[in-house]
């Protein structure tokens, strides 16, 4: 009796789609371009990170690549300002703001930033959560095979879990590419402080403009080199996977002779520890390639302000309002300039 065609007809579909990742990899369509200017705009990646990978080419002085909490806590116009004057020219500074912390998206994000353009420094905040495993937003462009030098050194589990992903991922961007949506300007919300969600237009008060001009803190305050990683407090540990794309973010910086620089951001819920709180596991892969770590500590930042103040500088638990971010950035900003001379001196 010949074998009935309706199972193999089945067992052949979902081969096929099993088969459809590699297939995609290997064909190179869609193409990393296709892949962004696809992507669901809702949620994570906007228009404006897709201009700055694809159409912009200039390069760039500093790259903040980090969550919303980074976004909404480090305003990218005023830095650049600052950056400006220090050097005598005309400096560019962005944030390319993603969803979530875990680094694999920012690694991703990295990567084809530095495909397109020169950097010259690249700012990340690893943060404390230890099992955001993978980030919720990776699929959206995710592709089999990119890079292939991560794809090959994936440990056997997360391998099968981002062949997964890539299953799920490689249909919607196949149809995406062969139905392309048009490109739209970047948003207005992005554009009009380089990427940071700091919103200028909120008034800000007397004492907390008081507070900002005058509270410019000496290097010693908020840069740690590996030389003073001892007084760094290294807790909880990281998992393996968000330590294998850290990593990988750090060496790709470095090979691209891009210098990569870690900015803590305190939390509302830790706003009286006198301590910087980093990822245990962390400390010989950022001693390895000597980066710098900057911030403030929690307790440093808000000395004198009672907890109702404190809470008036958040948005919420984690993320500043356009006070915070005001003060905030009136610390780290200048540090990070003059991390920026030290290095390019």
């Amino acid at each position: 009796m010949s074998p009935r065609p309706l199972p193999w007809f089945l067992a052949s579909l979902v081969l096929g789609f099993l088969a459809l990742p590699i297939l995609s990899g290997v064909a190179g369509f869609p193409t990393r371009e296709q892949v962004y200017r696809g992507t669901d705009r809702r949620e994570n990646l906007s228009w404006f990170v897709y201009h700055h990978l694809f159409r912009e080419k200039s390069p760039l002085d500093i790259a903040i690549l980090g969550s919303s909490h980074l976004a909404a806590g480090l305003d990218a116009l005023t830095l650049e300002r600052l950056l400006t004057e220090r050097l005598g020219r005309p400096a560019t500074v962005i944030v390319l703001p993603a969803f979530f912390r875990a680094v694999d998206l920012q690694f991703l994000l990295l990567e084809d930033l530095l495909r397109q353009r020169r950097v010259r420094m690249v700012v990340v905040d690893p943060g404390t959560d230890t099992q955001v495993n993978p980030n919720p937003h990776l699929y959206r462009i995710l592709q089999w095979g990119h890079p292939a030098e991560v794809w090959g050194s994936l440990p056997a589990g997360e391998y099968l879990r981002w062949y997964a992903l890539t299953c799920y991922s490689t249909p919607r961007q196949l149809l995406a590419a062969l139905f392309p949506r048009p490109i739209l300007p970047p948003e207005a919300r992005y554009t009009a402080r380089n990427g940071s969600t700091f919103d200028a237009q909120t008034p800000l008060p007397d004492w907390l403009l008081r507070r900002a001009s005058a509270g410019r803190a000496s290097l010693e305050e908020v840069s740690y080199p590996p030389e003073r990683y001892n007084e760094l407090y290294f807790a909880p540990i990281l998992s393996s996977y968000q330590h294998f794309f850290l990593r990988h973010f750090i060496e790709l910086a470095v090979r691209n002779e891009t210098v990569p620089v870690v900015v803590r951001f305190p939390f509302l819920e830790r706003a009286r520890e006198r301590e910087l709180t980093l990822p245990e596991g962390l400390r010989s892969t950022l001693s390895e390639a000597r980066v710098t770590v900057l911030g403030i500590t929690p307790a440093a930042l808000f000395e004198g302000l009672d907890d109702r103040t404190v809470a008036s500088l958040y948005a919420d638990p984690v993320h500043f309002n356009a006070a915070g971010s005001h003060l905030h950035t009136a610390i780290i900003a200048p540090a990070l300039v003059e991390e920026y001379a030290r290095q390019y001196r």
